[in-house]
């Protein structure tokens, strides 16, 4: 990593309006789905974000490509702020950033062979003439571990991890820096998720690309991110560090979470902390910690002052929310 910052969020923030419509627009509710957020990813870097579904995972990571434009906050892409820049504006930067799906198949158009696929953003962004489109998608297709007679077939004819590959393809097309991959294994079987992550790992140094990786899946996590974030309700509440996270969670939802991940093996092992009940719903207004309802070692400033993102046990690389991250091991 080069220590250059290409991606910085600082406090943003996405809200809903939820119910009244029409006559009663004045009884809509307010739904916080990202709160506050705000973090930087370095050129070269995998920053993983997890948490539980409805967490806010993917509302970030779609109003940081300026998909779902935020309610307030910052977010700077190659030193460039994105916020309030026009469709038109907007256009080359989504050159640069660009997103791989969980769903491999329904990202894909059904009615198009995978070459006219992968060389639709060249032809829509008029790069090149055609045979020249046509050289950069067989390499392309063969980048990702497939062969160039596989482009004139259709996504119907391929398996989900060669689906997969097709996808990644065309996300490489426009010479990306900065890739979002949104739960971009999890619909694939077991047998094929190494490889398409091992892929993943293989064109980051091939083509100098940087991640910001969405997973609930901490194996998954560990083998790819070089640190992570952990999001509760819309805000992060530890960012860290992949081993530092794996081996000395500052939060009480990151134990519970790396907690739930299967071993293998015997051994001594520490006590498992289970979650009591459903994440509380967005909509509330919970005061102090949000993760005060599930959580097992509150003490009283838990429920009355709300945590911030700070440094724990002196460590301002690894960064919690919680009153209890000097204490000893969560």
């Amino acid at each position: 990593m080069s220590g250059e910052a290409l991606l910085e969020v600082r406090d943003l923030s996405k809200e809903f309006r939820v119910g009244g419509e029409g006559l009663f627009a004045r009884d809509a509710r307010r739904l916080l789905a990202v709160n506050d957020v705000s973090f930087s990813i370095e050129a070269g870097e995998v920053l993983a974000l997890v948490g539980e579904s409805g967490s806010g995972k993917t509302t970030l990571s779609r109003a940081i490509a300026m998909l779902e434009p935020p309610t307030r906050g910052s977010v700077r892409f190659q030193g460039q702020e994105l916020t309030g820049l026009g469709r038109r504006n907007l256009r080359p930067v989504r050159r640069r950033i660009q997103l791989i799906y969980q769903d491999p198949y329904g990202s894909l158009n059904p009615r198009l062979t995978v070459g006219a696929i992968i060389g639709e953003p060249l032809a829509v962004h008029g790069i090149g003439s055609r045979d020249e489109r046509q050289f950069r998608v067989a390499q392309l297709i063969q980048d990702v571990g497939l062969s160039p007679h596989d482009l004139a077939r259709y996504p119907h004819q391929f398996s989900g991890g060669q689906r997969q590959r097709i996808a990644i393809a065309r996300a490489l097309a426009l010479e990306p820096s900065l890739i979002i991959a949104d739960e971009p294994v999890s619909a694939l079987d077991v047998s094929v998720r190494s490889q398409v992550l091992n892929l993943l790992l293989d064109l980051r140094r091939s083509h100098g690309l940087t991640y910001l990786f969405v997973s609930h899946d901490l194996t998954v996590v560990r083998h790819i991110a070089d640190r992570v974030a952990v999001m509760y309700l819309g805000r992060i509440v530890e960012l860290a560090q992949t081993n530092e996270i794996f081996n000395n969670p500052r939060h009480p939802y990151t134990r519970v979470l790396l907690d739930a991940v299967p071993e293998v093996g015997r051994g001594k092992r520490r006590p498992r902390e289970k979650l009591a009940g459903e994440p509380p719903s967005a909509l509330e207004q919970i005061p102090g910690c949000a993760f005060n309802p599930r959580c097992w070692i509150t003490r009283a400033e838990c429920f009355h002052t709300r945590p911030e993102l700070e440094p724990a046990l002196g460590d301002s690389s690894h960064l919690a929310a919680c009153h209890l991250r000097n204490e000893g091991r969560l």
